[in-house]
């Protein structure tokens, strides 16, 4: 089974360098054709996903579609508020101040605060709760489909956040046995790095992909082991923040790119189709 691990689009909280959490942020036109680059690109070089997962947040949900459009066969589509970004509590709207949680939400940075930034808020979500959502997905929802044989060659797609997916992927390293996960042979990116210290970024509709393969010696079961993670897998990390499909793409200019879309209005090409 391969997982693509894929964040949402581009939004007005992004690009305005904002808190968005679980505020319902709209997508940008700029955002838009980033969908549409993506599920071309998917569509394109052949990946048909079996099974999609989102978010239910907006930016989401339309991202997970949009990819979904352009399967040659739509896939079952779940969306679930397990796979919603931290909550970061009075933080919501409040704009960025460090230049390391700017990148953070934008997908490009660790999600520890800097020393003395402002970053913590009471009312914020804590790590635990994230990790108690990001297990009871895996849990619910990727242990079945990998204890099903039938599944082995499912391309499962999951639209989510970038803090979130951090977590997300954290719990899926620390359910399994040091040394199952690893990078693919002439991985260059990550060339030399220890999985234990890598973390993972996220562009806006980038994605990581990664395969969940039988290894070859199943371990032996030991007292300690959590019956409902699976055991004896392999995962071989393919690619971290792929943007190929954003190559080329250009931003309208005179602010409209980065402006609200507005989902009534038609796109100039569409105007002047041939016909």
């Amino acid at each position: 089974m391969r997982l693509y691990l894929i964040r949402h689009a581009e939004t007005v909280h992004n690009v305005a360098h904002v808190w968005a959490g679980v505020t319902d942020s709209a997508l940008t036109n700029h955002g838009v054709l980033q969908i549409e680059s993506v599920a071309q690109y998917f569509a394109s070089n052949g990946v048909h996903f079996g099974q999609i997962f989102s978010s239910d947040l907006t930016r989401t949900r339309l991202t997970a579609e949009g990819i979904n459009r352009l399967q040659p066969r739509r896939a079952p589509l779940l969306m679930t508020p397990k796979l919603r970004e931290k909550d970061f509590g009075s933080k919501e709207g409040q704009r960025i101040q460090s230049a390391t949680m700017r990148q953070d939400v934008l997908g490009a940075s660790s999600i520890k605060p800097e020393k003395g930034s402002s970053y913590t808020s009471a009312e914020a979500e804590s790590v635990q709760s994230m990790t108690t959502r990001a297990m009871s997905f895996l849990t619910d929802e990727i242990w079945p489909l990998l204890s099903d044989t039938a599944n082995s060659d499912m391309n499962v797609a999951i639209v989510s956040h970038g803090v979130f997916m951090r977590v997300l992927w954290g719990c899926l390293v620390d359910s399994l046995k040091p040394g199952e996960v690893r990078f693919s042979t002439g991985n260059a990116a990550r060339d030399g790095l220890p999985v234990g210290v890598f973390t993972p970024i996220w562009s806006n509709t980038g994605f990581m992909s990664f395969a969940i393969q039988p290894s070859t010696i199943a371990p032996a079961p030991t007292p300690e082991t959590d019956s409902l993670v699976p055991s004896g897998w392999i995962i071989t990390i393919e690619a971290v923040d792929m943007k190929d499909h954003l190559a080329g793409l250009q931003r309208t200019r005179g602010g409209i790119g980065s402006a609200k879309h507005d989902a009534q209005q038609k796109r100039l090409d569409q105007f002047f189709k041939k016909k």
